[in-house]
């Protein structure tokens, strides 16, 4: 926190074991501050976390899935959907799910594979659309996703 936007100073220790490293915060309509945290250690699954001004007091939960560049967005309707590279076994895939503060549920893979992520995500006419890089075509490429929700 900073009252002079020149010095600053902490608000609290985000509490996140195994070796936390990437993450992406947003707020909800109501204040409340959502994390979504990749962790590179222990089970290496994300952790979603929330707090309530003053934020001091964070509620964590195992996300249920290993993410890479996780980047997420708080949708008008106040649902939330990640984009993220998804670790399915021996393969990896940039992916969007549904974002909940218990977890993650994917829902769509994105054409991609070997080294991808990093999806940068806006909302825009009712469409998410989605960056992201993607190396399953030999070179690195960068590619774009429009996505609609029923």
């Amino acid at each position: 926190k900073s009252t002079d936007g020149e010095l600053f100073s902490d608000v609290t220790k985000l509490d996140v074991p195994g070796k936390p490293n990437e993450a992406t915060l947003r707020f909800r309509k109501d204040g409340t501050m959502v994390a979504l945290v990749r962790r590179d250690g222990g089970n290496q699954h994300g952790w979603v976390g929330s707090a309530k001004s003053p934020y001091t007091d964070w509620k964590w939960t195992d996300a249920g899935h290993r993410l890479g560049g996780p980047e997420f967005l708080v949708l008008p309707t106040g649902d939330m959907w990640a984009g993220t590279r998804l670790h399915t076994g021996k393969e990896t895939k940039t992916g969007v799910g549904r974002l909940t503060l218990t977890g993650l549920e994917p829902a769509l893979t994105l054409p991609s594979g070997g080294d991808t992520s990093y999806p940068g995500m806006v909302w825009h006419d009712n469409l998410l659309w989605m960056s992201y890089y993607s190396s399953h075509e030999g070179k690195a490429k960068i590619y774009i996703a429009k996505v609609r929700f029923k």
